[in-house]
């Protein structure tokens, strides 16, 4: 009987820590993604931004 639980519980904690490593891994995928759709957003509005100010040939308009 406890060969059998011990057998039971290092099942249960493998598949714990392999389910726990999978989460991490989502998780900073997940961050890494937002981080880079943030920064091509941003990128994307100041060449907007850069190309309009070219087209009226002036830097000096405020831009809202």
């Amino acid at each position: 009987m406890e060969d059998m639980l011990k057998t039971l519980t290092r099942r249960s904690f493998a598949a714990s820590r392999v389910r726990n490593c999978i989460a991490v891994l989502a998780i900073a995928l997940t961050a890494m993604l937002f981080t880079a759709i943030t920064t091509i957003a941003l990128g994307t509005v100041e060449s907007f931004t850069l190309t309009l100010q070219m087209q009226k040939m002036s830097r000096s308009d405020g831009e809202v």
